[in-house]
């Protein structure tokens, strides 16, 4: 063949010949040629492995070229889109990146790709770069963090369990955490007796009821015994799965002015109903902050300077 008339050659003869590549490197410099620092970009991220997807239309005209190129410094991937036509090469390129309307590297890497990898007696065609393979492997922590001598033991003796306990409970003073309640004791069963307010709200008795707020009310009550009963197994407070517990339905200061707020403004959004129905975390509360941190000390230092005793109270229900 006679390369100097190629521009003469019809598409059809061109695509048979089978040694020539269908995007040119003369036809990406001509369209870079204003970019070069782009254009040298590409080819560090076509090194880099960054084209993962390519798509490759000749049926076409202009022939159709996309892929998915990888950005720079993070897990992201831009929609690239050039057509190209066999006679003038490059006729317009967009990349789904800041850049996009512009000249970008990831046009200058998917030419790259298409030039080494696409010839002309490829019809339409679909590369995808393969995914490795992720597997997750488990560590114990014994795995990691072995003994430097065989049958070594720290303690003379095992830790009993009253000694487990009251080691539990202190971490738990000292170094409050999210994860803390993991470290808690099984709320007990005991607590079945107070009211579910959420099997009330929907139980059908209280659908049907001619004056829902007295049912409500009444279905609600609890007994001097109950209320005595709740505030000895809540004892302990945040550090007492029961307390925990007693508190969960229960309508205390920290959401007054919500409920307020939803009543003057008679819009009860499902936010409202899903915060009361699954408790409050005061965490973010400098004043909760404090009392955790510094309750026991404030306890004692009361102590000795009033020489009253403060007597360790649960959670007070109103009857």
């Amino acid at each position: 063949h006679n390369f100097k008339n190629i521009r003469s050659v019809t598409n059809t003869s061109l695509f048979s010949v089978s040694s020539k590549r269908v995007i040119s490197f003369s036809a990406i410099g001509e369209f870079f040629k204003d970019d070069i620092s782009q254009l040298q970009r590409g080819e560090n991220a076509f090194e880099s492995g960054n084209v993962h997807k390519m798509l490759f239309d000749a049926e076409v005209s202009p022939a159709l070229l996309r892929g998915e190129v990888a950005a720079s410094m993070k897990k992201k991937m831009y929609a690239v889109e050039i057509s190209y036509d066999l006679d003038d090469g490059i006729v317009c390129a967009k990349c789904s990146c800041p850049r996009g309307l512009a000249v970008c590297h990831h046009m200058a890497a998917l030419c790259i790709h298409a030039h080494h990898n696409i010839s002309v007696t490829d019809k339409t065609c679909l590369w995808s770069k393969r995914k490795p393979a992720e597997t997750e492997q488990v560590t114990k922590i014994s795995d990691i963090y072995k003994p430097k001598y065989s049958g070594f033991k720290a303690a003379q003796r095992s830790a009993t369990e009253s000694e487990i306990v009251t080691l539990i409970q202190s971490i738990g003073d000292a170094t409050p955490v999210g994860f803390t309640w993991w470290l808690l004791p099984e709320p007990s069963v005991d607590l079945m007796l107070l009211p579910d307010i959420k099997a009330i709200i929907f139980s059908n008795e209280y659908t049907t009821a001619p004056n829902k707020e007295d049912y409500f009310l009444q279905k609600c009550c609890v007994s001097e015994s109950i209320i005595k009963k709740v505030a000895e197994m809540t004892i302990g407070q945040s550090n007492n799965a029961n307390w925990l517990m007693a508190r969960k339905y229960i309508l205390t200061s920290s959401k007054f002015g919500a409920v307020l707020s939803a009543c003057q403004k008679k819009k009860y959004p499902k936010s409202l109903f899903k915060g009361l129905l699954e408790g409050y975390d005061l965490s973010g509360v400098r004043a909760v902050q404090w009392g955790r941190e510094n309750e026991q000390s404030a306890i004692e230092k009361f102590q000795e300077i009033t020489g009253l005793h403060v007597e360790p109270a649960g959670f007070c229900l109103y009857k």
